[in-house]
């Protein structure tokens, strides 16, 4: 039996998945006594019906947990449960509505333009003073800190550090990766994440009357004038713990892509080239990249009422994931599905989920990464990887699925060469 929340699943992820795909592809998973839904039709049927919900996902867990779950986890839940993503029906629609015009162009187009002079900055900092190749943690000086520098820049709150965004962010998905496969979660990480939602919460309300009393060219006090103006309004407290889960899901999901693009760029060297030479496009690579090692694995549902999925009774209360890294490698949607071919026609994948609870903010991350990359591989510098690129260090395990360390060489391109 496989485990999920072991460290050593990542060796095997594609191999277990492809057995599951072919023999048993709603498959119950005794650990986290949960079933496992890997077919991509079977799971945008779960995903189009009302036979799941995501709404009580947390009290089951809290339920199940009984007397060990502490009080750093509780803590951290009463925030976490607020976020659109643990809810349906008017909740959600409510909260995603609202949270909507944090998403438009208008927002999106103000900070575009400022990606390439973060980029550039962070290249300049990282070969200042030096005549040959520099070696750098391309997670630790680019994938880390530039999405929550970009989210930083989009919402204007230049009164809390990046360092600040960088900890939180780390901290709340510390407490997810955790919380979402352990059967008991770890009360020692709950209480340092609730600590760090606190400080989070007290920001964001400091932050909130700023924009109150004298309101910024920022999409936080767009925000905080929709509280007042908005037929879908929030509360402060309800507006600061959406903040929270916008800025988690647009740092981390970004760190993880980018990580996960350039390690596939460095295993296929004939896709940097078809990108160099215009035979595949940027956006092109991304959403295949996405698909073929996304950043998140699984979503998680709870069956509202009885029904059969793939020959498999699944009663009313019962924990289903997901299970979006196979459904992305399913050989009935996709032809040569374990392969990176950005130049293939493909269907749309399940990178950013489906249905009412599609990733709100998709097109600011597809716009943000194109700018990233293209800053990144159009850059005056040769980027070679110093680790080996079939055996990265991946996080530890299935909740997010990322590289946690790259270390690359950094040199300046020959005049010959970047004058092409």
């Amino acid at each position: 039996m496989f485990d999920l929340a072991s460290s050593e699943f990542n060796s095997v992820r594609y191999e277990i998945y492809g057995k599951l795909l072919t023999d048993e592809p709603v498959f119950w998973y005794e650990p986290m006594q949960s079933w496992l839904v890997c077919r991509f039709d079977h799971i945008q049927q779960v995903i189009k019906s009302n036979e799941s919900t995501t709404d009580f996902l947390i009290e089951d867990k809290i339920a199940n947990s009984g007397d060990a779950l502490g009080d750093g986890t509780r803590a951290v839940l009463d925030i976490v449960r607020t976020w659109m993503i643990y809810n349906d029906g008017a909740t959600h629609t409510r909260l995603r509505k609202f949270m909507n015009q944090a998403f438009a162009k208008h927002h999106i187009d103000r900070v575009l333009p400022n990606i390439k002079q973060i980029i550039d900055t962070r290249f300049a900092q990282a070969i200042q003073g030096q005549t040959g190749p520099v070696e750098l943690d391309i997670i630790e000086t680019f994938a880390h800190p530039v999405p929550a520098q970009i989210l930083q820049d989009m919402l204007g709150l230049d009164e809390i550090s990046l360092e600040d965004f960088l900890r939180w962010s780390d901290s709340i998905a510390l407490f997810m990766q955790d919380f979402v496969v352990s059967p008991v979660p770890n009360n020692d990480i709950a209480v340092q994440t609730a600590l760090d939602l606190q400080a989070m919460v007290d920001a964001f309300r400091a932050s909130i009357q700023l924009r109150k009393h004298k309101p910024r060219n920022d999409l936080l006090s767009a925000l905080v004038t929709a509280l007042e103006t908005s037929e879908h309004r929030l509360t402060e407290d309800e507006l600061c713990y959406q903040l929270i889960h916008l800025i988690f899901g647009g740092h981390k999901i970004p760190q993880f892509v980018i990580s996960n693009t350039l390690n596939l760029l460095f295993q296929n060297p004939d896709v940097a080239d078809k990108l160099r030479d215009g035979t595949v496009d940027i956006r092109s690579v991304i959403n295949e990249a996405m698909r073929v090692e996304g950043p998140i694995q699984f979503i998680t549902r709870h069956a509202t009422t009885d029904f059969e999925l793939g020959g498999k009774k699944i009663a009313k209360g019962e924990s289903i994931f997901l299970m979006l890294g196979a459904a992305n490698r399913d050989p009935l949607c996709f032809d040569q599905p374990d392969r990176f071919a950005p130049d293939l026609k493909r269907r749309n994948s399940l990178a950013f989920g489906s249905g009412a609870h599609v990733c709100i903010g998709a097109t600011l991350v597809i716009a943000e990464l194109q700018e990233i990359f293209d800053a990144l591989l159009n850059s005056e510098f040769d980027l070679t990887p110093l680790y080996d690129v079939n055996a990265p260090a991946w996080t530890e395990n299935a909740t997010f699925h990322g590289i946690t360390r790259m270390p690359i060489a950094l040199q300046r391109k020959t005049a010959s060469v970047a004058a092409e």
